[in-house]
């Protein structure tokens, strides 16, 4: 038993380690992206500088933290500080998940996978979840353009 032990502890001290870190986006966020129709398909599906309460806004340029993203364009952008830097460019790596409608009173899902390689040549993964519904956005001529509101969202680093 002695001499397990220690094999095991050093087995263990040599594995690599993990790190996952989960940023819960703003509640009720109404994304930015309008359209005269309502979501229907997951490629309609867009929402830009989703805010990350609680996490400090970006040093550079004074960008505040946070994350966006396209399904149509399978683009995923995130400024999280302290985070190894985002490629600036489409990702071809986003893969939907899972993607339903509001249906009545239960909301829509949305859920995608994308990958990324930081300069260190680090390949990270992304999972982003959200729970949205149609928000109906009514103005001077009447109720028209409508809008995804993300009820819950985040988005895990590994």
């Amino acid at each position: 038993m002695q001499r397990v032990v220690p094999l095991l502890l050093s087995l263990a001290m040599s594995l690599p380690l993990f790190a996952q870190t989960t940023y819960t986006g703003q509640a009720n966020f109404v994304c930015s992206a309008a359209s005269a129709h309502p979501v229907q398909y997951a490629y309609q599906f867009t929402c830009r500088g989703i805010p990350l309460p609680g996490e400090r806004a970006s040093t550079v340029q004074g960008v505040p933290t946070s994350y966006y993203f396209s399904t149509s364009y399978d683009y995923l952008d995130v400024n999280i500080p302290n985070v190894a830097p985002w490629p600036s460019s489409n990702n071809a790596n986003l893969n939907i998940t899972l993607f339903g409608v509001p249906n009545g009173t239960d909301p829509g899902q949305l859920q995608f996978t994308d990958s990324f390689t930081d300069a260190n040549g680090v390949t990270h993964s992304v999972t982003v979840n959200a729970t949205w519904i149609d928000h109906v956005i009514c103005g001077g001529r009447g109720c028209y353009w409508h809008a995804p509101e993300l009820l819950t969202n985040s988005i895990t680093i590994n």
